[in-house]
């Protein structure tokens, strides 16, 4: 997450955001839906509208992981007296039917959540709420019609509580999600997705990113923080270097985050630093050594079950078998990655993976197959807002075609 010095290339997406949560009832929407491809600043941009409510007396919550319905009732716990008191009545009755979270989260936003409250001495005696869902994309599974995903079955009632209580509450307690991707809740011939504004994240610009990276740069040497912060610092500024054809010393700072988790004993970590450095390593043409290091990355996030590791690794090796020629190891590569990410749903894989691997079915004879996947990968890169991915996939299509 980008710190307020480094926050870069949001500032529309940030005052828009702002505007809907200053409209009154009758005007404002349910909630805000930010939603993009991973580590393009969603919660970073959702920290920023928290730091700028939390300015206006207001009490930010936040949900991660879980989305049943006690967990985001349980959230508003340690609000103070008359809000843990709600909270503990309603409790019972929502463990044993979601659909009382409506309620219950109907009388805290219209009671000790509605809006500031303070005594003659100007102390805060109630104040409103911002509730953050973030990362809602672990609430979500297959997609439906238009590319958006449902929701999981335990997370439907709690989530059309939610949306519900949020929009007909005489509140000025706000509500945001922050998500991969889109959704889709169904509800009496209506759509609850649509009483939230959409503000889509589009992939930031290269010298967005450039900047953000410079940012945390010029910033690093007044900072004194954790092992966390040095990673996330390294890993910024690494990109940087790579991204200017430093690959020499973007390896150097890669090494060092690799000695920095090794001595953590962080296996995730471990595993997404192998990665760059292999990635690094291919790019200097030290193809047999990147291949060792994928291949171990490999071995760790299948231990983890971590499949978005796994069908990202294949990805990346398939890209060196497709560089030294190797098309049926590359296949193989490439037909595992795409499974994965389709059973994960996850677009910007399918979209990304999908080009590559819709080449080769043609390639391999296998026409109306291949042409299948380059059109869900144009159609893909289109809803991402990735419009000249789009036209470059459909351009290959065209080729094909004419073939």
């Amino acid at each position: 997450m980008a710190g307020p010095l480094e926050f870069v290339g949001r500032r529309r997406q940030l005052q828009s955001i702002l505007r809907e949560f200053s409209k009154p009832l009758g005007e404002r929407r349910a909630g805000v839906f930010i939603h993009g491809v991973g580590r393009q600043g969603k919660s970073s941009l959702a920290a920023r509208v928290a730091d700028r409510l939390e300015g206006r007396d207001y009490k930010v919550l936040v949900v991660h992981g879980r989305n049943d319905a006690p967990a985001i009732l349980q959230a508003f716990s340690a609000g103070g007296r008359e809000v843990d008191a709600l909270v503990k009545a309603h409790l019972k009755a929502v463990e044993e039917d979601p659909e009382n979270l409506q309620t219950a989260l109907g009388k805290l936003l219209e009671g000790p959540c509605c809006q500031v409250k303070k005594d003659g001495a100007d102390k805060v005696l109630e104040r409103p709420v911002l509730l953050v869902i973030d990362d809602f994309e672990q609430a979500l599974e297959g997609q439906q019609g238009g590319g958006r995903h449902r929701l999981k079955s335990n997370c439907v009632e709690s989530i059309r509580a939610t949306l519900k209580a949020f929009d007909r509450a005489a509140t000025d307690s706000r509500l945001l999600f922050t998500s991969r991707f889109q959704f889709t809740l169904p509800d009496a011939g209506r759509e609850l997705a649509n009483l939230l504004l959409d503000v889509p994240l589009p992939p930031m610009e290269p010298y967005e990113s450039e900047k953000q990276a410079a940012a945390k740069l010029k910033t690093s040497e007044d900072q004194v923080g954790g092992e966390e912060a040095r990673i996330a610092q390294i890993v910024d500024i690494a990109r940087l270097l790579s991204a200017k054809g430093e690959l020499d010393r973007a390896l150097k700072l890669h090494q060092e985050q690799l000695a920095i988790v090794e001595a953590l004993g962080e296996k995730r970590e471990r595993a997404i630093t192998l990665g760059d450095i292999a990635r690094l390593l291919s790019a200097k043409g030290e193809v047999d050594q990147a291949l060792k290091l994928h291949q171990e990355k490999l071995a760790i996030v299948e231990a983890l079950g971590d499949l978005d590791g796994v069908a990202n690794t294949h990805w990346s090796i398939a890209q060196i078998e497709l560089q030294e020629q190797h098309f049926q190891q590359a296949f193989e590569r490439l037909a595992d990655s795409y499974a994965i990410n389709f059973k994960l749903g996850r677009l910007d894989g399918i979209c990304r993976v999908g080009l590559d691997f819709g080449r080769l079915l043609c390639a391999a004879g296998r026409r109306e197959e291949g042409l299948a996947v380059l059109e869900r990968s144009r159609d893909g890169f289109a809803q991402l807002g990735q419009s000249e991915h789009a036209r470059y996939v459909q351009s290959i299509i065209k080729e094909i075609q004419s073939k």
